[in-house]
C-alpha cells in the first residue's frame, strides 16, 4: 500500500478576506482553531510515513493563526525531510514574518505562493470586499523584503480566472511582469457542486472525469481532528475518521478509505458524494 505524500491541516477556519469563488462562503460545519495537543499530535502521525510536504491550512488565510510561524517551525524540527507548501492571500504579512519564513528555509522548492484574486482594483474588491491598495502594499512588500534574503524565495501570484476576474487577466499579468514576479491564472473550482460560475467552469464542461491525485497522495485533517478526502469538502461530507481516535496511518488503511480510493481508481465519481459533482478532477486541479 501506497502512504500519502501530502497532508494539509487545517489549524484555523478563519480568513481575511470573503472571495467569491470561495468554497468557505457555503460552509455549514462548525468553524474553530485546532489545538496545539491536535497539531502535535497530527505531526507525530504524519512521522509514521514519508511525508513529502506538510500544507498548514485547508479553508481560510493561515496567518489568521497568531500560532503559525510556531507550527512551522515544529514541523521543520520534527519533518526534516518534508517541505511546507505555503499559500496566503498576504494581508497579514509583515516585514518579520517574511524573514522568519525564509530562516525556516523548507518552504515546497523555495516557492512564495500570493493569492491576487484581481487583476485590477475594480475586480479584486468586488471579488474579496478588500482594498486594492491594501493587497498591493502587502505584495510590494514581498518583493521588497525579498531582494534583501540571502536566499530570496521564487515569488507566484495566484489569480483565479471565472467572471469577475476573467476581464482582468491581462492587467494582472501585467502587474506582475512589472513586479517581477511569475503570473499563475488558476482554473475555477466548483467545490464538489457547492458554487458554480459560468466562465469558470465553461472550459471544463465537456472533459472526461480523470483519475484524481487528491484521492491517491492527500490527506486532509479539518481543525477538530476529522480526516477527509479532499480539500474542495468543505463540509467534511466524505469524513473517513478522526485522529483523536486513530492514527493517521490508521485511517488511510481503514476499509472506508481503501473503498473510497478504489471507487476512483474505477472511474465510478457517480458512487461518491462531493467527487461526482466536482470539476477539478476534469482539469486535474
Amino acid at each position: 500500500m501506497s502512504y500519502p505524500s501530502l497532508v494539509q491541516i487545517e489549524t484555523i477556519v478563519e480568513c481575511t478576506s470573503n472571495c467569491k469563488m470561495c468554497g468557505m462562503r457555503k460552509m455549514t460545519r462548525s468553524r474553530g482553531t485546532m489545538s496545539w495537543d491536535l497539531f502535535q499530535k497530527v505531526i507525530h502521525d504524519c512521522s509514521e510515513f514519508d511525508v513529502s510536504i506538510v500544507c498548514p491550512f485547508i479553508n481560510g488565510e493561515p496567518l489568521c493563526d497568531d500560532r503559525m510561524i510556531s507550527m512551522l517551525w515544529y514541523i521543520k524540527r520534527e519533518l526534516p525531510r518534508a517541505s511546507i507548501g505555503w499559500f496566503t492571500n498576504g494581508l497579514l504579512l509583515s516585514k518579520r514574518i517574511i524573514t522568519e519564513l525564509a530562516q525556516i528555509g523548507t518552504l515546497e522548492r523555495g516557492i512564495f505562493n500570493f493569492g491576487l484574486h484581481g487583476g485590477n482594483s475594480e475586480t479584486y474588491t468586488q471579488n474579496t470586499k478588500v482594498p486594492w491598495k491594501d493587497a498591493l502594499e502587502k505584495l510590494d512588500l514581498l518583493v521588497a523584503v525579498n531582494t534583501q534574503l540571502d536566499t530570496p524565495f521564487e515569488i507566484h501570484v495566484q489569480m483565479c480566472d471565472f467572471s469577475l476576474t476573467h476581464d482582468s487577466i491581462e492587467d494582472f499579468r501585467e502587474l506582475c511582469h512589472q513586479r517581477g514576479v511569475q503570473a499563475h491564472v488558476c482554473c475555477f473550482s466548483n467545490f464538489g457542486g457547492l458554487i458554480h460560475d459560468e466562465i469558470g467552469e465553461a472550459p471544463f464542461r465537456d472533459l472526461e472525469y480523470m483519475l484524481c491525485a487528491r484521492s491517491q497522495t492527500h490527506i486532509y485533517v479539518l481543525w477538530d481532528g476529522s480526516v477527509t478526502t479532499c480539500c474542495f469538502d468543505v463540509n467534511g461530507v466524505n469524513t473517513m475518521g478522526n485522529v483523536k481516535e486513530h492514527t493517521l496511518r490508521e485511517i488511510w488503511e481503514s476499509d472506508r478509505y481503501q473503498t473510497f480510493r478504489q471507487l476512483h481508481c474505477d472511474g465510478r465519481f457517480s458512487e461518491i458524494p462531493v467527487c461526482r459533482d466536482c470539476n477539478s478532477n476534469r482539469f486535474g486541479g
